[in-house]
């Protein structure tokens, strides 16, 4: 399995490359380096990996999280490229986003998994679990509500709401919950 955090990349074609070149190096797979200052098109790139993961005996995961972050042109053409010609691969995405017209194929063939928003968010279990050292138990559904309203159940967006309670070292309860949320950092 290969992990590529794509909040941390520009989205360009090269630098994906080198990621997945880099991280290739744990399986029995090599990525040859490209000559300095050879520059490739998206195509290219994906047709370059494509040759080195074809040659896999066993199936490979690409998890690309937050993929949203860095979908744009050059990715969304290196990508079927490099799944099409490396049929070992199979891609995991987790995205805030619809994915890539592309990725309807993968799907119909099991190579692709998309993790979308409804299942990142937090549900109200979850979220009420979490808050439960901050709230009196009989204003724990109140408030397992209107954190999942402030929140949409984003897990960064409840991680910095209990840190801000934490930090107070006050309780939470409803009226303090919409000034919490004036704070820009939470707000935001």
């Amino acid at each position: 399995c290969i992990y590529c955090q794509m909040g941390g990349t520009t989205g360009s074609a090269a630098d994906f490359f080198e990621v997945i070149r880099r991280k290739a190096s744990a399986l029995p797979v090599s990525v040859p380096a490209l000559e300095e200052k050879t520059a490739l098109s998206p195509e290219g790139y994906g047709m370059r990996l494509a040759e080195a993961f074809s040659l896999l005996e066993e199936r490979v995961t690409i998890v690309l999280e937050d993929y949203h972050l860095a979908a744009g042109e050059e990715m969304n053409r290196l990508l079927p490229v490099l799944l099409k010609r490396a049929p070992r691969l199979q891609v995991i995405l987790s995205t805030r986003s619809a994915p890539p017209p592309f990725f309807a194929r993968l799907l119909l063939e099991r190579r692709a998994l998309v993790v979308g928003e409804e299942a990142l968010a937090f549900t109200d279990e979850e979220t009420a679990s979490l808050i439960a050292p901050f709230v009196l138990p009989e204003s724990r559904d109140e408030l397992v509500q209107a954190v999942q309203d402030y929140t949409l159940g984003w897990p960064a967006a409840v991680s910095l709401l209990l840190l801000h309670y934490d930090r107070r070292g006050t309780g939470m309860t409803v009226e303090n919950l919409r000034q919490a949320f004036h704070h820009s950092y939470l707000r935001d």
